[in-house]
């Protein structure tokens, strides 16, 4: 599967020498052996640029041609794995996603650039942590040697910060709240001005308020949190506008707002989750949080 990029190419360069009725050995001549072309063409081996371009005159076709393939399969191949990755972590299916990476890292990354190879790499640890492999010590120095702030300098990629989201979430659920704030924070104080970073944003400010809560800084948890919600409607996004709304009901309840506020969130979120089909969500709230609900029908 790794090789897909490899084998199109073979496959187009076979196809274009059958076509023009020339051999391997043909092809090969005056560039390399007929061994290595029998290898490009089963996708055994990456050829050079150099390779290619003698390759490409012989065949007739311009040498951005073979480069094209290679960069769409790769790219293809990239975003594929990444996809799948990605959801199997919403689905908190580490040991899936430990298999990948770990399959992954066997093979040669470079070439599907740098940050594919750091994408992989986080993901093993994370799940390697998740499948209690290694311990959050050695998870979070793993990760802090991911970081590049070379990342930072391009507006369309901003993994470092999102591996220091994974950090911070990995001090919080060790208790080490000061050190989770610390990276919140940091990330917080990042501007990127694309939309998908403004929601990654509000993901971060949410996690900061759950961090609050645990601290027991139901207070400064409320002022995070209003801030999330007030990005969310900027963007008019649901992006989990529904769990920000049921998070400040919940720190409402310690804090001993008015019952009516407090029942008036829940009941905000659960509209949210009703209207995104997030019916676990609701579920949750009506059970949970029955009381609260009554006030408001009463209302």
């Amino acid at each position: 599967m790794l090789n897909l990029n490899m084998n199109r190419l073979g496959e187009e360069i076979h196809r274009l020498r059958k076509h023009y009725k020339m051999s391997q050995k043909d092809l090969a001549k005056g560039i390399c052996s007929q061994a290595a072309i029998s290898k490009i063409e089963s996708g055994e081996c990456f050829p050079s640029i150099d390779t290619i371009y003698l390759i490409s005159i012989k065949l007739r076709v311009e040498v951005t041609y073979f480069i094209s393939l290679l960069i769409q399969e790769r790219n293809g191949y990239v975003a594929t794995t990444i996809d799948m990755i990605e959801k199997l972590s919403s689905d908190k299916k580490y040991d899936e996603i430990f298999e990948i990476t770990k399959f992954e890292r066997l093979n040669n990354l470079k070439q599907y650039g740098y940050q594919y190879e750091q994408f992989i790499s986080w993901y093993y640890h994370l799940s390697s942590y998740y499948l209690d492999l290694v311990s959050y010590v050695e998870v979070i120095k793993n990760l802090q040697q991911l970081l590049s702030t070379k990342n930072l300098l391009d507006q369309d990629n901003y993994q470092d910060l999102k591996i220091q989201n994974s950090i911070a979430a990995i001090y919080a659920e060790n208790t080490d709240y000061t050190n989770s704030y610390s990276y919140y924070k940091s990330i917080l104080s990042n501007t990127i001005h694309i939309d998908s970073f403004q929601k990654f944003r509000i993901k971060v400010m949410y996690n900061l308020s759950k961090v609050y809560t645990l601290d027991e800084k139901y207070n400064e948890a409320l002022i995070i949190i209003d801030k999330a919600i007030e990005s969310c409607l900027k963007l008019e996004s649901f992006y989990i506008l529904g769990q920000l709304y049921y998070q400040k009901g919940v720190c409402q309840e310690k804090t001993n707002f008015d019952l009516y506020e407090i029942s008036s969130n829940y009941n905000k979120a659960i509209f949210i989750f009703e209207l995104t089909n997030q019916k676990s969500y609701v579920q949750h709230i009506q059970e949970k949080k029955e009381n609260y609900l009554k006030i408001h029908a009463e209302n």
